[in-house]
């Protein structure tokens, strides 16, 4: 999840339309978006479209904090985009939903999702924010929809790393009392991939190293050996990306050692909404990356992601 905390976001004009096949000669995919609210960036379908054609974004997997949201963004557009939910929903110290809320319910109804997955409509689940809820990848909350997306095999994009201090200024105020950083932690992740070996599961705000804002405590490791360990686990480096949390510099350190250990495989470009242009700039500086090396983060690991394979 955006360190802008989701809220409600705009309705568009007509029922989302299932996605158009794409093909890599169409351009970038980006695996990490949200649905925002009023006054924050990507609140307009159409804006939004202008921005990724000015980059070669030719599909977006979109996040939906609530059902009228996803039932009926812009229609005009819906073929750019692949359709997700965002959950566990909290409320704030008000007892208002403050992230998303799922018909007046912190988690999505599982009927309503296994019509939308058998109607092709539901494309993976996500952002699925532990740390923010509070809750653990194992609690019982969880353990049916981890189920349901490995019988639709579904990706699950999940928040790791230990998200925005209370005191830093980058949570909003009235953000989740529940929130608790440890639930970041990929490691986390095993038992529900010992239970489902098969599932795809993409590690968002992947690399991020131990930094003060977060307790010096980094999970770049413990995302390293789930990678390794599951060939079905993928990553995307979204926040990362962004100039004021890390350089260029550093960025390309991580994914060098992704590069060396052969997983570049598993990389995906995810934005999270931040400037797409300054993202692509700096993947296009990597001048250790080959162009075919390119094309799989900007594409080709996506297509496979979401079983979309290339003619």
């Amino acid at each position: 999840m955006r360190f802008a905390i989701l809220a409600l976001a705009l309705a568009g004009c007509s029922t989302f339309p299932a996605p158009e096949p794409v093909t890599p000669s169409q351009g970038i995919i980006d695996v990490h978006r949200h649905a925002f609210a009023q006054g924050m960036p990507g609140d307009s379908s159409a804006e939004t479209v202008a921005r990724l054609d000015a980059n070669d974004i030719a599909l977006s997997a979109i996040h939906f904090a609530t059902r009228d949201a996803y039932e009926n963004w812009s229609g005009e557009y819906g073929h750019r985009f692949l359709k997700g939910v965002s959950f566990p929903c909290w409320r704030d110290g008000t007892g208002e939903w403050f992230s998303c809320q799922w018909d007046d319910a912190a988690y999505p109804d599982l009927d309503w999702l296994r019509a939308e997955a058998e109607a092709g409509r539901l494309t993976h689940l996500g952002e699925i924010g532990f740390v923010y809820a509070g809750v653990s990848p194992t609690d019982p909350s969880m353990l049916p929809y981890w189920d349901f997306a490995a019988e639709f095999d579904l990706p699950v994009m999940v928040h790791v790393n230990r998200g925005p201090p209370a005191d830093g200024g980058m949570r909003a105020r009235g953000c989740c009392p529940d929130f608790d950083p440890d639930m970041g932690n990929p490691e986390l992740l095993r038992p529900i991939l010992e239970r489902h070996p098969d599932l795809k599961i993409v590690l968002q705000h992947f690399g991020l190293p131990p930094l003060p804002m977060f307790d010096n405590i980094g999970y770049v490791e413990e995302s390293f050996a789930l990678l390794r360990d599951y060939p079905n686990v993928m990553a995307d480096m979204s926040t990362f990306h962004s100039v004021p949390f890390l350089s260029a510099e550093q960025h390309g350190v991580v994914v060098r050692r992704m590069q060396a250990e052969g997983l570049l495989d598993r990389l995906v470009l995810g934005s999270d909404g931040w400037p797409e242009g300054e993202i692509i700039a700096r993947y296009e500086a990597m001048d250790f990356l080959s162009d075919a090396e390119r094309q799989a983060i900007y594409r080709d690991n996506a297509l496979r992601l979401f079983g979309m394979g290339t003619e």
